[in-house]
């Protein structure tokens, strides 16, 4: 198997701060311009991997110091400088009908995920 390093401008050219793979393969990075995004690893004709965007959450107000997938992938976690702690599911198709517009969340539709929960902590980042 040989390496290969993608050349990507994850987060608008800032920092990436944590990133996870999830069991179908969705890659999540979380960055310091205070989003979530979410990508797909295709290889093109020449078998060569690009990372395509699909989604991006962006509820956080500072930057993302974390992100993981729970175990089955129906979950994603994040957490934030300022103690913010999101907890989130997958909503396909959900964006429209939940009123969550390009403003709150901007991609794929079919990829669209859900804030299910939120809890702060107290004195200190995530």
């Amino acid at each position: 198997m040989r390496a290969k390093t993608l050349q990507v401008h994850w987060h608008s050219q800032e920092p990436v701060f944590s990133l996870d793979f999830g069991p179908d393969g969705l890659l999540a990075t979380a960055g310091a311009d205070k989003t979530v995004k979410m990508w797909q690893i295709e290889h093109d004709a020449a078998g060569e991997p690009h990372a395509v965007f699909r989604y991006e959450l962006d509820k956080h107000s500072a930057a993302v110091n974390a992100v993981r997938y729970s175990p089955g992938g129906d979950k994603l976690a994040t957490g934030a400088d300022g103690g913010e702690l999101f907890f989130w599911r997958p909503a396909p198709g959900e964006a429209e009908a939940a009123g969550l517009g390009a403003s709150a969340n901007a991609g794929d539709p079919a990829f669209c995920w859900r804030q299910c929960r939120m809890e702060r902590t107290i004195g200190g980042d995530v």
